[in-house]
């Protein structure tokens, strides 16, 4: 029993540092930057659109939309919906924008409309 509950502590800790997302600026990198925002379109407090960069060269970045839907939720289903502004190296880069509607619970999204752009790689 002991051992399981070792196993389950450790998996918790170390999933908690553990990130799927790369940052916008590569290590060491010294060069010029530019700024990208993304936008959203606010509906209501359980939704809103939103238009990110969720790749820069390939390599998956935190998006206003996943962090929307991340933080945490105090007021039941209510969204507190957020955009990022980051900065990105002046230089040719592949970018993957992308249009998606959030909602604030998987519930609102079975019953609502969801928009959905293609990826575009520009």
């Amino acid at each position: 029993m002991g051992c399981k509950i070792l196993a389950l502590l450790t998996s918790m800790l170390l999933t908690g540092c553990f990130s799927p997302y790369n940052n916008a600026i590569p290590e060491n990198y010294s060069g010029s930057v530019s700024n990208i925002k993304d936008t959203m379109l606010f509906h209501n407090n359980g939704k809103s659109d939103f238009f990110y960069v969720s790749h820069i060269n390939n390599k998956r970045i935190l998006d206003s939309r996943a962090k929307s839907i991340a933080s945490p939720q105090p007021y039941g289903i209510k969204m507190y919906a957020q955009t990022i502004n980051r900065d990105v190296p002046s230089e040719e880069l592949n970018l993957t924008i992308v249009g998606r509607t959030g909602y604030a619970a998987p519930i609102l999204a079975m019953t609502g409309k969801e928009y959905r752009t293609c990826s575009i790689k520009c």
